[in-house]
């Protein structure tokens, strides 16, 4: 039976509860006749003052006997395993197309990062300080020469003769510091006008016509001559629209390198829209990926991991190709760019190539656990 006022089971028969010690016989609980066998012999009744302040912790003889209680919870049936989700053969080539798109995508990301900034102003001037510009090689009539050897075929005749011209003072003159700084800054400028679409004010004829003065203190030093009104007259019109020289002016590129267009139409290659395009298109498609599987990152992560590996691997190839050329042609201005655009790519190769390696390592560990999870799954159709 059990006490009404705290709930507590009482074996036996008393006339309050050990443990409140309210009144039984408030309760309906009567004690048995006498001799009567109650059915648990160690119980010994209780007297206990009929009050609410007794304590029955502190009676010994309150009870001589409590069973223990035991918690006992039911335990659930286990649930029927459900054999893993396989992938579809659409679902792999689609995922698979998707990742070469990635791959694609990711290379242009990469070529308009590293174009950026390989050809950014800063580069440009550091990239001028190796190498030396007669070192430039120049194609003419299908023949490849030197920059200097390319000059003095194209000098007077008269002037080489009587001056006693020859391709090693040219080299001097072009190695100067004053025309590596010429070289620089029309270099600078080409590379914002062709990356970055930014008017020039520097490539036309009167600023080229400037630096051509500003070196005539040089060539007298180093040959003896001196630059005549004619001779600024013909260069002038070397630089003008259908001349020899007219490529290095900003309207000679647009009339008779790109007949007409507009060579900022260059820059959008390398802008900033399409970098932004490009990101967006490939979430999308990497999103898609992770949408066609439903979420399931087995396949994904391998053909993603695959893909990123890939596409890693190649860049740090491309990346030791460009030092191994950077360090044998030491070409001016080229060397030093190819070496900022080998930084970029060792760079975009290290990260995409870890990148790959740490999906394709769980994508193998989802596959042993899909692997562990058909296994269980056979074990309990067996049972």
């Amino acid at each position: 039976m059990f006490c009404e006022k705290c709930g507590y089971q009482i074996q036996g028969f008393s006339k309050f509860c050990p443990k409140c010690g309210a009144s039984l016989a408030d309760q309906g609980f009567t004690q048995p006749a006498q001799g009567q066998n109650t059915g648990n012999n160690n119980f010994v009744n209780n007297t206990a003052p009929a009050n609410n302040n007794y304590n029955p912790a502190q009676d010994p003889y309150s009870y001589r006997y409590q069973p223990q209680q035991q918690n006992f919870r039911p335990q659930a049936a286990a649930k029927p395993l459900s054999p893993p989700v396989k992938t579809k053969p659409v679902q792999r080539v689609f995922s698979i197309i998707l990742s070469i798109l990635i791959f694609s995508i990711t290379t242009s990301i990469a070529f308009i990062v590293i174009s950026r900034a390989t050809f950014s102003s800063k580069s440009v001037k550091d990239a001028s300080k190796s190498g030396q510009i007669s070192d430039i090689t120049i194609t003419e009539n299908g023949k490849e020469k030197k920059l200097a050897e390319y000059l003095l075929g194209n000098i007077n005749k008269d002037v080489v003769r009587d001056y006693k011209i020859d391709e090693e003072k040219i080299k001097t003159i072009l190695n100067s510091s004053e025309v590596k700084s010429i070289i620089t800054d029309l270099t600078v400028d080409y590379t914002q006008l062709f990356v970055y679409g930014k008017d020039s004010a520097y490539l036309n004829e009167d600023s080229i016509m400037k630096d051509i003065q500003s070196v005539d203190q040089v060539v007298y030093k180093n040959t003896g001559y001196r630059f005549s009104s004619k001779d600024y007259s013909d260069i002038r019109k070397d630089l003008q629209n259908g001349g020899k020289y007219s490529f290095l002016t900003e309207s000679g590129l647009k009339n008779d390198v790109f007949k007409g267009a507009d060579p900022k139409v260059f820059s959008l290659l390398f802008s900033i829209p399409l970098l932004i395009i490009l990101i967006i298109i490939d979430l999308g498609l990497i999103f898609v990926i992770f949408l066609i599987n439903k979420w399931k990152l087995k396949l994904p992560f391998t053909v993603l991991g695959i893909s990123f590996m890939a596409f890693g691997f190649i860049t740090l190839c491309y990346s030791l190709v460009a030092f191994i050329l950077s360090s044998v042609f030491n070409i001016y201005i080229v060397s030093g760019l190819i070496t900022s655009a080998a930084v970029g790519n060792l760079i975009f190769g290290l990260v995409f190539l870890a990148l790959g390696v740490v999906m394709f390592i769980l994508s193998i560990k989802f596959r042993k656990r899909d692997n562990l999870a058909l296994k269980q799954f056979k074990e309990q159709q067996g049972a």
